[in-house]
């Protein structure tokens, strides 16, 4: 039986085209924001990106990462942790 594809009218994955959008949105809802370039090796280096706002700050590895960082902590607030029940 072959089975039927749903159609979305929307498909978004993280990838290179999702970096620059993302950090347009942090930088728009009022964020300041920070690159560090840090060194594992002499070839081998990671980025850490941190965004600052009202006393409040989130670091992740991209900006895709960072803003759903900062989602969670609009949604969930200062009690942004994991619950019993969840």
């Amino acid at each position: 039986m072959e089975e039927k594809k749903e159609k979305f009218i929307t498909q978004i994955r993280i990838a290179g085209n999702t970096i620059a959008p993302c950090f347009t949105v942090i930088k728009q809802k009022g964020y300041e924001i920070e690159t560090c370039v840090n060194k594992n090796s002499d070839d081998d280096y990671f980025y850490t990106w941190n965004a600052v706002k009202n006393s409040r700050s989130f670091s992740a590895t991209c900006p895709v990462e960072l803003l759903g960082l900062i989602s969670m902590w609009e949604n969930r607030g200062d009690n942004w942790k994991i619950q019993v029940d969840e």
